[in-house]
C-alpha cells in the first residue's frame, strides 16, 4: 500500500520532478525498471539509502535536490519507500513547510502511472494531481498528515 502525506503548500510548473529515496538498492532499481520501459527520465533524484548511511547527510541530500528544483521553478514530491522509516522521517526533516508530498510505499505501478501522466500537471497543488492519479489507479491511498495530527 502507498500512503500520500500532503506536508504543506501548493506546487507551480508543468513537471513534477521527483525526489526518490528508499533503502538499500530499491529506489534504484525502481528507476531502472520505469527507464526501460518508458525511456528517458527527466527531472528525478535518486537516493539510495545504504547500511551506514548518515540520516542527517541523507537529509542534506534531500534538502539539495529540493532546492534544485525550486530553483528551476518546479513543483516536486518526494517517493519514499516506507512509511515511517528513515527515508520518510529524513524527507519530513528536509523538506520542513516548503510544500512537497510525501508518497510513501511507492511501488512500480504507481510510479509508471506518476510519470507517464506528471507532464499533464497544470499547476497547483500536487496533492490534487497525485489525487487524481490515486483515483483513477485504485493502486493507493493518500493520508493528509495535518489530518493525522489533529
Amino acid at each position: 500500500m502507498v500512503f500520500v502525506c500532503k506536508l504543506f503548500g501548493k506546487g507551480e510548473g508543468y513537471m513534477i520532478g521527483v525526489i526518490l529515496c528508499s533503502h538499500a538498492s530499491f529506489a534504484q532499481g525502481l528507476y531502472d525498471a520505469a527507464e526501460m520501459i518508458t525511456g528517458e527520465i527527466e527531472n528525478i533524484t535518486v537516493l539510495p539509502f545504504v547500511d551506514g548511511d548518515n540520516v542527517d547527510d541523507l537529509v542534506e541530500k534531500m534538502r539539495t535536490a529540493a532546492a534544485g528544483y525550486r530553483e528551476k521553478g518546479l513543483p516536486y514530491v518526494y517517493m519514499v519507500d516506507l512509511w515511517g522509516a528513515s527515508p520518510f522521517n529524513a524527507s519530513l526533516k528536509a523538506e520542513g513547510d516548503n510544500g512537497a508530498d510525501v508518497v510513501a510505499g511507492v511501488n512500480l505501478p504507481f510510479f509508471l502511472e506518476f510519470l507517464t501522466s506528471r507532464d499533464e500537471f497544470s499547476g497547483g497543488p500536487t496533492a490534487e494531481f497525485l489525487d487524481g492519479i490515486i483515483e483513477e489507479t485504485g493502486l493507493v491511498k493518500r493520508i493528509n498528515l495535518k489530518e493525522l495530527s489533529g
